[in-house]
């Protein structure tokens, strides 16, 4: 067998190899592709995670559902996304959504049947637009927020191939507003703190609740600064992905009622024991503790700027980057 010899188009004639140049011609056969990712969904309050066409329940040690699971928000998209489906949602159905749209503005580019030019002009995107079962008022168009997530105590996910996506549903949307504002508020960016997400037990539709654990240590901030140097996070908040069921099954709840203020919630870490060197609070969060220990609501007391703790990160992302 012969041997393959590198193509080299220095023996070209100079006014022909500027055609053959390896840097911006080498990405053309992947560019606007981008890679597959996990996605962190539940159904009937059980946690599943969909990855490669597949679907893996999330068990504990006794191999039963978790109720619940603690997680590191990464990154969430500034943006509400929002899916239309002109039919009622059936079981184990594979099908597309009718409409959607990532950033929450106009339709996806691949949408084949558009409802509208603009997402704010959409008859779908109005309360009103769709009737529940008992009468109530409700959205056609169903909103939520996509985070990028990683697993505490797996923050490399290497099985999942790094974070994974968790899409945010329209009822626990100001419940997510609450925790993030009222623990930035004692100092604590929700990229910086381990959530538990679970189910709100008195609901009768798909409610997230959201708890802090605990703070990440200086060890998982390293792991953490680790994933921003790769696409894969904006690549999971700006592109939609090719799961369309897991999709409609973390978002289409027909008895959604339409969002309410949030409740107060419980912002103390569950855990008080910490691990090696944990990252820790800024001196004047802790102060504001002592003087009011219970969070206000968001409307009525607008958090402060805490960038002690954000700043932590970015040295550590400057570190890598320089190393």
């Amino acid at each position: 067998m012969s041997e393959i010899i590198p193509f080299d188009k220095n023996q070209l004639p100079a006014e022909l190899a500027e055609f053959f140049e390896a840097e911006g011609m080498s990405d053309d056969l992947s560019a606007g592709v981008a890679g597959g990712f996990a996605i962190l969904s539940f159904r009937g309050s059980k946690w599943r995670i969909k990855s490669g066409g597949e679907e893996t329940l999330i068990t504990d040690a006794n191999e039963e559902a978790k109720p619940s699971v603690e997680l590191i928000f990464l990154k969430a998209s500034p943006d509400v996304s929002k899916v239309f489906y002109d039919h009622k949602y059936v079981e184990g159905s594979d099908d597309p959504p009718t409409c959607m749209s990532v950033n929450g503005m106009m339709p996806d580019a691949d949408v084949a049947k558009p409802q509208s030019t603009s997402c704010a002009a959409c008859e779908f995107n109005q309360w009103g637009s769709r009737m529940t079962e008992d009468g109530r008022k409700a959205k056609a168009c169903q909103d939520s927020r996509r985070v990028a997530v990683v697993p505490m105590g797996d923050i490399e996910n290497e099985q999942y191939g790094g974070p994974m996506l968790l899409r945010v549903p329209a009822a626990s949307l100001n419940d997510l507003k609450t925790y993030g504002l009222g623990m930035k508020n004692k100092g604590f960016p929700y990229n910086t703190i381990v959530t538990r997400v679970g189910f709100d037990p008195d609901a009768s539709y798909p409610k997230l609740t959201f708890k802090p654990v605990r703070r990440i240590t200086q060890a998982e901030a390293v792991e953490i600064a680790k994933h921003y140097k790769a696409e894969r996070i904006e690549t999971i908040l700006t592109q939609a992905d090719e799961s369309r069921a897991a999709q409609k099954q973390a978002l289409i709840a027909t008895d959604t009622p339409e969002p309410k203020k949030a409740e107060s919630m419980s912002l103390e870490f569950e855990e008080t024991a910490q691990e090696a060197e944990p990252v820790a609070a800024p001196k004047k969060a802790a102060a504001k503790k002592k003087a009011a220990p219970k969070a206000q609501p968001v409307e009525e007391q607008p958090p402060e700027e805490s960038p002690e703790l954000s700043g932590e990160l970015d040295d550590i992302l400057s570190k890598l980057e320089n190393a």
